[in-house]
């Protein structure tokens, strides 16, 4: 016994036990987790494709953004619809571009809303979240978009983590337009 009491026989089971542990994690499971069962399902994308909105036969190129939440994409807000009562709820009439020069107009329900960082300026923008469903890869997803000003962005589309996770994509840095977006519609 020393001078502690026997602190220090406690002191050493507690710093070897975690070495241990962590060796026989290691036996017990050859390779790393990236390399397991649900890694070899899912597709690997660059850091920009083309996606497609089937529902609205758009097609254009979006930025894969791993460090943003939410996907978002370019639009203009024309006019909040209210709902007549508490129950309904509120819609967005908004505008977004066609890729054949034009525009389309869409209303959708919000579904929620977010704040957006204004870029090169301080402070944020609060902007309506609707459902919308992109083809990437070959897997069309539904999910939350943000609807923002994107005009002085170089990607009018930007895919974020809840669409990637839906997906189940990894992304490789090193490639960009890697895939087409050829989904079954």
């Amino acid at each position: 016994m020393g001078l502690n009491g026997g602190h220090s026989l406690t002191l050493a089971v507690v710093t070897i036990a975690p070495l241990a542990v962590g060796s026989l994690v290691h036996a017990e499971s050859p390779s790393w987790p990236i390399e397991n069962d649900a890694a070899e399902t899912q597709s690997v994308i660059g850091w920009a494709e083309r996606v497609r909105l089937p529902e609205l036969g758009v097609e254009d190129e979006a930025r894969i953004d791993t460090g943003a939440s939410l996907t978002s994409i370019d639009a203009t807000i024309v006019r909040l619809v209210r709902g007549h009562s508490p129950a309904q709820p509120h819609h967005v009439l908004f505008a977004i571009d066609d890729g054949k020069g034009g525009r389309l107009m869409l209303e959708r329900e919000i579904v929620d809303w977010v704040r957006i960082k204004n870029k090169g300026a301080r402070g944020s923008t609060r902007r309506p979240v609707v459902m919308l469903k992109v083809c990437l890869a070959g897997k069309t997803i539904e999910g939350r978009v943000s609807l923002a000003e994107r005009r002085g962005f170089e990607y009018p589309i930007l895919i974020g983590r809840n669409m990637l996770e839906r997906g189940h994509f990894l992304v490789d840095s090193g490639v960009s337009f890697g895939r087409e977006p050829q989904c079954r519609e």
